[in-house]
């Protein structure tokens, strides 16, 4: 006697797709490789220059003179 655990392909096809659903939610990532997180190396710290502390301090009060005066456009 032969045994056919199917009835026809339709329904193979949604038997296999329930079996991937189902190993998607099991895994949480499917059948796809997961991709392990890079290392990053941390870079070295830049001390500014004197120049650029200026820059900035000057940049930051321009920054709150605008709000102060209550426009928010960058671009001035």
């Amino acid at each position: 006697m032969k045994h056919k655990p199917f009835i026809n392909d339709m329904d193979k096809a949604r038997t296999l797709g329930f079996i991937a659903a189902l190993r998607d939610v099991i895994t949480q990532h499917g059948s796809k490789p997961v991709k392990r997180p890079e290392t990053y190396k941390s870079t070295p710290h830049v001390i500014p220059t004197e120049e650029e502390k200026q820059q900035a301090k000057s940049a930051i009060s321009q920054i709150r003179e605008n709000i102060r005066k209550g426009t928010t456009n960058e671009l001035d």
